[in-house]
């Protein structure tokens, strides 16, 4: 069969001679025999296999010969993925998809007119403000290249969910960020293994800048730079980057989604992290192969953290695949407005492929993401942490610096991604043990924040 959101798209969408790029859900024991009579399809190329799925990339017209193969469950499109980041600027952040069109990346971190000039500036210079937040424990307003902003390093970020003193650190716990690569010469990330499963771009490095911030927010030991002291919520915590978006500026596909998590599970990781996503959900979580993936790994024991998305506050627009049962869904509340969430924040109860279905209500629970509560509010709201790519400075200037800026759902998941993992190193080893705390400690579940922002002492 055909995954009813592809079969509805090529009934409604004109298309010329595509290739489609696919992916086809088999029976595990006719995966090599569905791959050799795939191969025989005229204009049809194998491309990468990872668990009970096959990517091909095929002519419109081969469509249906895929799907009448023998232990063919369904024919799904490979859907456009991206980080939830960033402004639209012409070509260099979208991409044109012939099934859905131009797909964008979110205009939340960086405002267009200075993404160009920050490709090929080297330092801007800042000047610090004297107006503490009551909240933390520096004074954060800085003045930048957009103006001033409330930066706030992820040593202060952190302790919004490290909310109590304790010795845990993630240690034996492996947390797999998959994202646009990683940095293994960053002093907060010295020594991450760093694979890549994108297909269009096979270095496993960072040179976007996104992957590395959140890396680093999520396991990245202790560096000073300058803004004061960044550190990851889980320092202790074993740490595996896998390069999933390209590394450019952050496009990727369902299948490298897929094969990355595939990655993180053969290398034994125990956490995922994930701060990326679409807008479509394909046919809904039933039918959409990256939800079907979260769910069954989530069943075995794997805890998936992922962001909710910016396209808010509309409701319906949790992307996918944080739309899926089994995984945290993750926002961002502000610091500056606590606990409000940020006004960009995507809103339950789902993604909008699901609203005839009965799922639990998304997101589930909310971390520092940044952001603030009212669109157009001023200082913006921004953390600060390790980060290496071309996107450095956006907000604070310096390209030199160790550190860097960014806010989004992007920047929340880490936060709790890092948090998943001293509770495992607790003794929680699901994410239902964990959402279950998380629905008696917190408040009532809501469509902005879940059940409201995580924090450590709901577990101690």
């Amino acid at each position: 069969m055909l995954n009813p959101w592809l079969e509805e798209k090529l009934r409604k969408v004109k298309l010329g001679p595509e290739i489609l790029s696919l992916i086809l859900e088999v029976e595990p024991e006719a995966r090599e025999d569905v791959k050799r009579e795939a191969s025989e399809i005229s204009g049809v190329s194998i491309e990468r296999q990872a668990f009970n799925f096959i990517e091909v990339r095929a002519p419109v017209e081969a469509v249906a010969a895929l799907e009448r193969i023998p232990g063919v469950r369904v024919v799904h499109y490979s859907m456009p993925k991206r980080i939830v980041q960033l402004p639209p600027l012409g070509k260099l952040t979208s991409i044109f998809d012939p099934l859905i069109g131009e797909v964008r990346i979110d205009d939340v971190i960086c405002p267009r007119n200075r993404l160009l000039p920050d490709l090929v500036l080297p330092f801007s210079p800042i000047r610090a403000m004297s107006a503490p937040l009551p909240f933390l424990r520096i004074k954060p307003l800085v003045r930048g290249p957009l103006g001033e902003v409330n930066l706030i390093p992820t040593s202060e970020s952190r302790r919004v969910v490290r909310d109590v003193e304790s010795p845990l650190s993630g240690k034996g716990v492996k947390v797999a960020i998959l994202d646009t690569g990683g940095v293994a010469f960053h002093p907060q990330t010295l020594g991450m293994e760093c694979i890549s499963a994108c297909s269009s771009d096979p270095t496993p490095l960072d040179y976007h800048g996104h992957g590395s911030w959140v890396s680093s927010a999520s396991t990245g030991a202790r560096a000073v730079g300058m803004f004061g002291r960044m550190e990851g919520v889980a320092p202790g915590a074993s740490r595996l980057h896998i390069k999933v978006l390209n590394g450019v500026f952050g496009f990727g596909n369902s299948f490298d989604i897929i094969k990355g998590i595939e990655l993180a599970w053969a290398r034994g990781a125990k956490v995922v992290s994930m701060s990326l996503g679409g807008e479509e959900c394909q046919g809904g979580c039933e039918n959409c192969p990256e939800c079907k993936v979260v769910d069954a790994l989530s069943r075995e024991g794997i805890i998936f953290c992922i962001a909710a998305g910016n396209s808010g506050p509309d409701e319906w627009t949790i992307g996918c695949p944080g739309c899926a049962p089994s995984g945290i869904t993750v926002a961002s509340v502000s610091i500056t407005d606590y606990p409000r969430v940020a006004h960009w924040n995507s809103r339950g109860p789902s993604n909008k492929a699901n609203k005839d279905k009965a799922y639990e209500p998304k997101p589930d629970i909310a971390a520092p993401g940044g952001g603030r509560a009212e669109e157009g509010a001023e200082p913006d709201e921004v953390l600060y942490s390790g980060e290496e790519g071309w996107m450095k400075g956006i907000y604070h200037g310096n390209k030199l610096d160790i550190g860097a800026c960014m806010h989004g759902s992007s920047q929340a998941t880490p936060h709790l991604s890092g948090l998943c993992a001293l509770l495992v190193e607790a003794g929680y080893n699901t994410a239902e043990e964990i959402k279950s705390v998380f629905a008696a400690k917190g408040h009532e579940k809501n469509i902005e924040e879940g059940w409201g922002v995580a924090k450590l002492s709901w577990f101690l």
